[in-house]
């Protein structure tokens, strides 16, 4: 399986320098009034610009062929400062194992964990909303 970086290259945009990932699952509970409704399952994820450029960097230094020996993953996130964002490998594995789907939002301002809760529930009764959730679909 490729990591979340090869299967989902992330992209700089100046006027949004706040990233924000988060999963969505669909309530699929047989016997519940809820069914179909969707809802979020994992995240926000919070990350920003020079995050981004960190984990192209480290992601360089892995695939230089310069070096006589190719480093490691894991050493060049660590040398970026950025090997948290390996929990971006780990989100996607729970996401496909729980028919879960991954969405990548920027924004201009930085925004609170409620408020993707809220807007995740507004997608089941607004179809601009629901729309908005689709194109930010990365997996």
């Amino acid at each position: 399986m490729k990591s979340f970086f090869e299967e989902y290259p992330l992209k700089i945009d100046k006027k949004f320098p706040h990233h924000y990932i988060i999963g969505v699952k669909a309530n699929d509970c047989v016997m519940s009034t809820n069914r179909g409704e969707i809802y979020l399952k994992y995240g926000p994820l919070y990350f920003t610009n020079e995050d981004v450029e960190n984990l192209q960097k480290a992601l360089a230094l892995h695939k230089d062929k310069m070096l006589p020996t190719k480093t490691p993953l894991k050493e060049c996130l660590n040398i970026y400062n950025v090997s948290w964002l390996l929990s971006l490998n780990g989100m996607q594995l729970a996401a496909k194992t729980n028919n879960c789907t991954l969405h990548h939002f920027t924004t201009e301002i930085e925004m609170d964990d409620q408020s993707f809760v809220d807007f995740v529930k507004l997608c089941n009764t607004d179809k601009y909303s629901f729309q908005m959730l689709m194109k930010a679909r990365i997996g």
